[in-house]
C-alpha cells in the first residue's frame, strides 16, 4: 500500500517538475535576447563605391537611447550588433543612423608619450550626426527583412 501511494505521488508530482523545467528553459531564452532584437545588415556605398572601414550607428529615437553599431567590410555591407551586449540585431523601432570614418592624428611629447591630437575624416564629417547627415531615420521592424542600403556623398 505504502508503495502504491508512493508512485501515485511521484506521478503528481512528474508533471509539475514537467512544467517548472519549461518555464525555465523559456526564461533563460528570454534572458539571452531581453531586448527582443532582431537581425539588421546593410550595405554602405560612398560615391557609389564600397569602402570597408566606415562606423555604423544606429540610434533609437524618443527612446531608452539603445544603440546598435557595426563595421562595413571591404565590399561595403555591415552587420549590426546591440550595444553593451553580444545580440546581432537591433531593437525594433525607429533610428537615426550615422557614419563615421576617420584616422587619429597623434602626437608624441619630450617623454614619448603619446596623446591623441584631433581626427582626420575620411568621410565627411556631417555623417557622423542626424542632424547634419541628411539621412532619414530608418525603421526596423519585427518578422521583416531588415536590410538598407546607404549612399554616401564622399568628400
Amino acid at each position: 500500500m505504502t508503495q502504491t501511494k508512493t508512485m501515485r505521488n511521484i506521478l503528481q508530482i512528474v508533471p509539475l517538475l514537467f512544467a517548472a523545467l519549461i518555464g525555465v528553459t523559456l526564461t533563460g531564452c528570454a534572458e539571452k535576447n531581453p531586448y527582443g532584437v532582431v537581425p539588421v545588415t546593410g550595405v554602405v556605398l560612398t560615391d557609389g563605391k564600397p569602402m570597408d572601414g566606415i562606423y555604423v550607428t544606429f540610434i533609437l529615437t524618443g527612446g531608452d537611447g539603445k544603440t546598435a553599431g557595426g563595421i562595413t567590410d571591404a565590399e561595403g555591407r555591415f552587420t549590426l550588433a546591440t550595444a553593451g551586449s553580444e545580440m546581432k540585431g537591433a531593437v525594433p523601432g525607429m533610428y537615426n543612423v550615422t557614419f563615421e570614418k576617420f584616422t587619429v592624428n597623434v602626437v608624441r611629447d619630450a617623454s614619448g608619450h603619446e596623446s591623441p591630437a584631433g581626427k582626420n575624416f575620411l568621410i565627411p564629417e556631417r555623417y557622423g550626426k542626424p542632424e547634419t547627415s541628411g539621412i532619414e531615420p530608418v525603421t526596423v521592424e519585427r518578422g521583416k527583412k531588415n536590410h538598407f542600403e546607404f549612399k554616401l556623398q564622399g568628400q
